[in-house]
């Protein structure tokens, strides 16, 4: 069992997962916050949403028509577990444990000191997790909007600006459907991607596919004008996840035999006009068994946000983001009542 003054001691700003280990059977307390948890809607369980999942990496093929969520804990965690068990895994019964597995897309999405990960071993069990918590505030909120924004037919609160914004750059514009903008917080080294592209998604999509579309589209010439508008949807979310398609499926490790006692994610968020705040953890544990130009008059561009959209927050010096959104919905973002 972890130790309370331990953890306490030297990881003030990290959530305190307990692992109980009792005849072979593994069970996964309810996290302690650390930190002050009100900023964020009360945890609720990915089933109570019809229309929402969770993307272990971002290669994870999901359903275009509902959100997505990617959080880099996942890779972290099992990166943790495979280090101490050794790289040659093979014969998973889980897909979705195996693409984890080969998943590369997370190495260097954030420094040492901005996430923890932790491994236990007690018989033949191996827990391991991984947290990180970044708060991404503007130097000056951006507006809130008091007339709402439909989304997909829903009246949303949403917040944004007119014209040029000092916190932020157009990365491209293409078209009222085919756009990208950064939002930039005062850690400087931090930046908040938004990308609408209605034609990116068909009947299977996943995070690297717009990130990748990002990439080729960006552009550095690219600037708002004074009668542009850019409005965003306020997001908010807390939700917790068991991998139930994983747990309980087996893997080989030079011919030892694991079985996958628990997998299980959280991941909290908001976005608004003062910024965003990003939470996510993780826990695994296996157990080994027995064997565009400017023109003089250029017309004014409406950067709304009213149709499925992504939302990636990515260091500036990595080669992918760290944390993900796809809101394809209503379920994640702020309705009017």
């Amino acid at each position: 069992m972890l130790n309370y003054k331990i953890m306490i001691k030297y990881f003030p700003l990290s959530i305190l997962l307990l692992l109980i280990v009792s005849c072979n059977e593994i069970k996964v307390e309810q996290p302690i916050a650390l930190e002050d948890e009100s900023i964020f809607p009360k945890v609720k369980k990915i089933t109570e949403l019809k229309n929402t999942d969770f993307s272990p990496t971002l290669e994870s093929t999901f359903n275009p028509k509902k959100n997505s969520i990617y959080g880099a804990t996942i890779p972290f965690v099992w990166e943790e577990i495979r280090n101490e068990i050794g790289p040659n895994l093979s014969s998973f019964t889980s897909n979705q444990l195996n693409e984890i597995n080969e998943s590369e897309s997370f190495k260097d999405v954030l420094n040492k000191n901005e996430y923890k990960t932790t491994l236990e071993i007690e018989g033949n069990l191996i827990s391991a997790t991984a947290y990180f918590r970044k708060s991404l505030p503007f130097e000056i909120p951006l507006d809130k909007f008091e007339i709402p924004l439909e989304f997909e037919n829903t009246k949303v609160e949403s917040f944004g600006f007119f014209g040029d914004h000092y916190y932020s750059k157009l990365n491209y514009y293409n078209n009222e459907d085919d756009f990208s903008l950064s939002l930039l917080p005062s850690d400087s080294e931090h930046e908040i991607i938004l990308i609408m592209n209605k034609d990116i998604s068909t009947n299977e999509s996943n995070f690297i596919s717009y990130y990748t579309y990002f990439l080729n589209q960006k552009k550095n010439n690219i600037e708002f004008n004074e009668e542009d508008k850019v409005e965003i949807p306020i997001i908010e979310f807390n939700l917790e996840k068991y991998f139930n398609e994983i747990i309980g499926s087996q893997f080989l490790s030079d011919n030892e035999l694991y079985n996958i006692k628990d997998f299980y994610q959280r991941n909290a968020f908001i976005l608004n006009e003062k910024g965003a705040e990003v939470e996510s953890e993780a826990v695994a544990a296996v157990e080994a068994l027995e064997e565009m130009e400017i023109i003089e008059k250029p017309e004014p561009k409406m950067l709304i946000f009213n149709k499925p959209f992504v939302v990636f927050l990515k260091r500036k010096d990595a080669n992918n983001p760290y944390f993900g959104v796809y809101i394809a919905n209503n379920e994640l973002l702020k309705i009017v009542k």
